[in-house]
């Protein structure tokens, strides 16, 4: 049972993968953000679309964490 570090490819194609659902996320959070921000100035309300966005930063919080330690494998 042999415990082998992943190579150096296979963590470069996961930081790749993880970068790509990342932005992909980050998009999403800034659309929502301007669709906010336009219901914010139309004067319609926007507590729900805020408390909509937690979940959507909570994700983004935790793959950028995932993206760091990848990076920090990567380099040592």
């Amino acid at each position: 049972m042999d415990n082998e570090k992943p190579s150096q490819d296979d963590l470069k194609s996961k930081l790749k993968t993880i970068s790509i659902i990342f932005y992909i996320f980050l998009i999403t959070w800034l659309v929502f953000i301007g669709f906010i921000i336009f219901n914010l100035v139309s004067g319609k309300e926007t507590t729900s679309l805020f408390i909509g966005t937690i979940p959507i930063v909570a994700i983004l919080i935790i793959l950028s964490q995932i993206k760091s330690k990848i990076k920090k494998e990567i380099n040592y």
